[in-house]
């Protein structure tokens, strides 16, 4: 596959460091003055394509491990907050905040069944314990994957299987 042109134009301090540079990733010489200060760097197509398709794979597996599927217990971080305000945002998530800066939401709640009044009325200005999902590389995201006030569960996506 032939792919077109591509050219980027870049001011370094060192020629000769950002020229070695280069070289080391697979780039080569073709054009330009060394004692003018300026190079013409080439890259094989077939490797610029290789690359660009090991992009693509590898964003494909990172945007994957960010879905969150059927999330276990095991697999959360356990937090308390006191709840000090909830809203909604995002596709009609429901979005919970702490005293601090922090927030965290549930994924499409409105759509869950969940009550905006309600859910003020039952955690406001309370301290509830929150399942936190998960993502790539063992990061917790904001995603609740259940929450609890005392005993009661307000809302969980843990099967009971």
């Amino acid at each position: 596959m032939k792919l077109g042109a591509f050219s980027v134009s870049l001011t370094v301090k060192d020629i000769n460091a950002s020229k070695a540079f280069y070289e080391t990733l697979g780039f080569t010489v073709f054009g330009g003055q060394l004692e003018k200060n300026y190079l013409i760097m080439k890259k094989s197509v077939s490797i610029i394509a290789g690359a660009i398709t090991l992009l693509i794979i590898t964003s494909f597996f990172l945007l994957k491990s960010c879905i969150i599927q059927n999330p276990k217990p095991e697999e959360c971080v356990v937090i308390d907050i006191k709840v000090t305000k909830i809203t909604e945002d995002g596709v009609k998530d429901i979005v919970f905040h702490d005293d601090g800066t922090d927030f965290y939401y549930i994924n499409r709640g409105l759509e869950q069944g969940l009550n905006l009044d309600s859910l003020k009325i039952k955690v406001l200005n309370k301290t509830v314990t929150l399942h936190l999902a998960k993502v790539m590389g063992g990061i917790t995201s904001e995603h609740i994957s259940q929450m609890t006030l005392d005993d009661e569960i307000i809302y969980t996506e843990f099967s009971t299987n």
